[in-house]
């Protein structure tokens, strides 16, 4: 809607005495990483755009797993995670290997796992079943993805 600026001025006016009411409700959440908190001062609470732009293989898709699992672990918003150029199990793959102490990306790739890899693997999957967290690597529309969050009901999407 095209709205005069004044009155947005003067909405977003009013919405900020409401909530400097609760002002914990309001604050941003922290994306896990001091440098980026200190940077863009975290997540808002509302719904929000943001884009990473780099080169081919620079780290965009590892960078957007780490921040909106962040958001989802540190705030409870339910979340998903639409792939579109890579797979649940390349996610999966990407979260043991972040998640572990011993578990790399190599040794998933080459299969030099051992038990204690596994035991670990199962750890992980416990904290994670904790997180209203969603990854959908099947879509591939704006249309489907945004009728798919809908019936789910998540309240933050994240398209990579």
């Amino acid at each position: 809607m095209t709205e005069r600026l004044h009155k947005i001025v003067d909405k977003r006016r009013l919405e900020l005495i409401e909530w400097q009411a609760d002002p914990e409700a309001h604050r941003p959440i922290s994306t896990g990483k001091r440098s980026l908190d200190e940077l863009f001062g975290g997540f808002p609470r509302y719904p929000f755009y943001f884009a990473l732009l780099g080169l081919f293989k620079s780290g965009k898709s590892s960078a957007a797993l780490d921040l909106t699992l962040a958001l989802c672990a540190n705030s409870g918003i339910k979340t998903a995670l639409y792939m579109l150029e890579e797979s649940g199990r390349e996610v999966a793959d990407r979260v043991i290997s972040k998640s572990s102490n011993i578990i790399g990306r190599t040794n998933i790739f080459k299969l030099t796992l051992t038990q204690e890899m596994f035991d670990e693997m199962k750890t992980i999957v416990d904290e994670c079943e904790e997180i209203p967290y969603m990854v959908n690597d099947e879509l591939s529309n704006l249309e489907e993805i945004y009728a798919d969050a809908k019936k789910i009901g998540v309240t933050q999407v994240v398209i990579d």
